[in-house]
């Protein structure tokens, strides 16, 4: 369940106070990690978590007569043209078949494993071949993932390092859970 990523990302550079001119925005990563790296991973085996999602009514959450259809999301419209003489889609069946498919939505419902460990989670692990000022750890960190950068330049890895250090230092709710 999920949709194929664009070709192209268009988002907007963001400033940067130190040295370096080619950091990456923070929503363009977040973009690329939410695709690319599962959010828990088994922690015995690294094999990533499958998201279950759910169907649900929710007919009742919108108003349907903004659409042409009655209060409960039908739509009972008739076209006037004779569509199949000219071989075309009724449009009234497309739009009926369009409302019908909006009255369901789809919720997360919860985490299940990809492999038989019945070992506890973490977050997947995002790599980064050029660390630069740390704008893929930083992020990957906020979203609850772990990361491996690797970079050649020793001021780019300070630079990196003084701005993930932060939450690197961060104390996590699972330090004070005893399970």
């Amino acid at each position: 369940m999920g949709a194929i990523a664009p070709d192209v990302i268009t988002i907007n550079t963001e400033p940067f106070p130190d040295a370096h001119f080619a950091v990456f925005p923070e929503r363009l990563v977040e973009f690329l990690i939410k695709v690319g790296c599962p959010e828990q991973v088994c922690r015995m085996c690294g094999k990533p978590y499958k998201k279950e999602y759910e169907k649900i009514d929710i007919s009742n959450l919108v108003d349907w007569r903004y659409y042409g259809a009655n209060e409960k999301g039908e739509y009972h419209g008739q076209a006037i043209k004779d569509c199949e003489s000219a071989e075309a889609q009724n449009p009234s069946d497309v739009k009926r078949r369009i409302l019908q498919g909006l009255r369901k939505g789809v919720v997360f419902k919860e985490y299940k494993p990809t492999c038989n460990c019945n070992a506890s989670t973490e977050g997947g692990i995002v790599l980064d071949p050029f660390l630069g000022s740390g704008t893929t750890a930083l992020v990957a960190l906020k979203m609850g993932r772990r990361f491996i950068g690797i970079e050649i330049n020793r001021s780019y890895c300070e630079m990196a390092l003084k701005r993930i250090e932060p939450y690197l230092k961060q104390a996590t709710l699972e330090s004070f859970v005893r399970w």
